[in-house]
């Protein structure tokens, strides 16, 4: 193992205990606000760079202070492994959150609210005028591609 090897690794050993405490702890009953979203990295694994999906809950509480309620590293962004985090979510004591603030990910309301039943989803307002600005494809069968054209 290289100097580099051995540094990762000293760094690494106090954490293993702490990162599982982190991820398990405890948290509010109420969340008025909680923002959900991905992000794709390329991590090395065993040798290969691999591109992976680390997901992220920011909640905010009634006071406005603001909680990673987790961090989570997956393949790729998918509706099934967001409803693996909101049935986490609900273990860890969330017994319900206003406001789910998302990205336009098909399906991703639906986990929301088959775990949190009267949360209202919020589409996030940058994720939304991106959508909007696609301009729609006029060859295609889509009726407003071809007022577009």
């Amino acid at each position: 193992m290289g100097k580099r090897g051995k540094v990762v690794l000293c760094l690494q050993l106090p954490l293993n205990k702490e990162i599982p405490e982190w991820q398990n702890r405890p948290l509010e009953a109420l969340y008025p606000l909680v923002f959900f979203d991905a992000i794709r990295i390329q991590v090395r694994d065993e040798g290969t760079v691999r591109n992976k999906a680390v997901y992220l809950a920011l909640g905010v509480r009634p006071d406005d202070t603001k909680e990673i309620l987790g961090l989570w590293i997956e393949q790729s962004e998918g509706a099934k492994f967001w409803l693996r985090v909101m049935n986490e979510l609900k273990i860890r004591s969330v017994e319900d959150v206003l406001i789910a603030v998302v990205d336009g990910l098909k399906g991703f309301p639906e986990a929301i609210t088959a775990v949190f039943p009267d949360t209202q989803v919020q589409t996030c307002i940058v994720h939304l005028i991106t959508g909007a600005s696609r301009m729609p494809d006029p060859t295609t069968d889509d009726p407003l591609g071809r007022v577009v054209a």
